[in-house]
């Protein structure tokens, strides 16, 4: 099937419907110096359209913006988002934002909204995003039931970032809090051979000393760390031209790479369900 992709950034969700059969074909974006303001697509052309709407204006790090007496600088990207899904007609389509983000809401589409984990997947980082799936003139699809849940639980070891940016690993209980035993668990990061702490909240105490932990911590700082939460392979980005800043900005806003295969592969699933419903009904 033929797939537009919105707001595409490093398309990471886009990858992922790649890697399940979809042809992708991409959408204007800002770090191309393109807006999505404007443009519009050809109707009738694209099976389905797929889009991470930016989520500032909707992170709750919006707020300490506002205080500021600011706003989001592109504002609210999601009525754009809404006027290529009636424009381009296709039979579905899923946006992806922060968790308190609306749902999007397109003249003759039936939506499904819901929040999921990426460590629900047995992921190392926990992340958590608002998924909406439209369908053209049907019953609402829930893709959930066609969603793995590898871990109900959260995993025995979550990452915490220490003050000078390095990330170091502390210890769960069964509650999800940072085991009392593990409250001074370290780490070697940039730190000229300090080591940071963890206090039993997950919150940085400073640096002391060497660790044994070592190897658990970035190896090229917060960029490849983030690359591997974000489930990339390692050196992802590297033959593009931006700053180490813009590579770090460009992949933390992608959807993590696990979870869009799973909602890629729901959709897929969603579909091959409902054509052997269909030759059921006709046999």
């Amino acid at each position: 099937m033929l797939v537009l992709s919105l707001f595409p950034g490093a398309d990471l969700l886009g990858r992922a419907f790649r890697e399940e059969g979809f042809c992708v074909v991409k959408g204007p974006d800002l770090i191309f110096g393109e807006d999505i303001r404007g443009w519009s697509p050809p109707g009738g052309v694209f099976h389905g359209v797929i889009g991470g709407v930016p989520c500032q204006f909707w992170s709750a790090l919006a707020n300490i913006v506002r205080a500021n007496g600011y706003e989001p600088r592109h504002g609210d990207l999601f009525p754009e988002f809404q006027r290529v899904v009636s424009e381009a007609a296709p039979d579905w389509f899923l946006s992806e934002c922060a968790p308190g983000s609306p749902t999007p809401c397109v003249r003759g589409y039936s939506v499904v909204s819901f929040l999921w984990n990426n460590a629900w997947l047995g992921e190392e980082q926990r992340r958590v995003r608002r998924f909406s799936f439209g369908v053209k003139g049907k019953d609402p699809v829930e893709l959930r039931q066609w969603m793995p849940q590898a871990a109900l639980e959260l995993p025995n070891a979550a990452p915490c970032v220490a003050s000078r940016g390095s990330e170091c690993m502390v210890k769960l209980g069964g509650s999800g809090k940072v085991k009392s035993t593990y409250q001074k668990h370290t780490v070697t990061g940039n730190s000229g051979g300090r080591r940071a702490t963890a206090d039993a909240n997950g919150r940085s105490r400073g640096c002391q000393g060497d660790s044994d932990h070592q190897r658990l911590a970035p190896r090229k700082g917060r960029l490849i760390g983030a690359i591997r939460l974000q489930g990339l392979e390692e050196g992802f980005l590297d033959d593009t031209p931006f700053t180490a800043q813009g590579k770090l900005q460009v992949v933390a806003n992608g959807v993590p790479l696990p979870l869009g295969r799973a909602v890629a592969k729901a959709v897929r699933a969603a579909f091959q369900a409902a054509a052997e419903e269909g030759d059921r009904g006709t046999t």
